[in-house]
């Protein structure tokens, strides 16, 4: 899933971390909210994010 996300987004010009799209994916796959101090490295709509600052 981590990499049809990376592969997704490369066709939109948008490069992704190795990192960023593991756990993204863990979050899609769990259907989890993810708390992060970055959001802008998760440019999934369907992600559900709560970010802080």
């Amino acid at each position: 899933m981590a990499g049809r996300l990376i592969y997704k987004y490369a066709r939109q010009g948008i490069q992704l971390s190795l990192a960023d799209s593991q756990i993204a994916a863990t979050a899609l796959y769990y259907n989890l909210t993810l708390v992060t101090t970055n959001a802008r490295h998760f440019p999934m709509p369907e992600l559900m994010l709560y970010p802080i600052e």
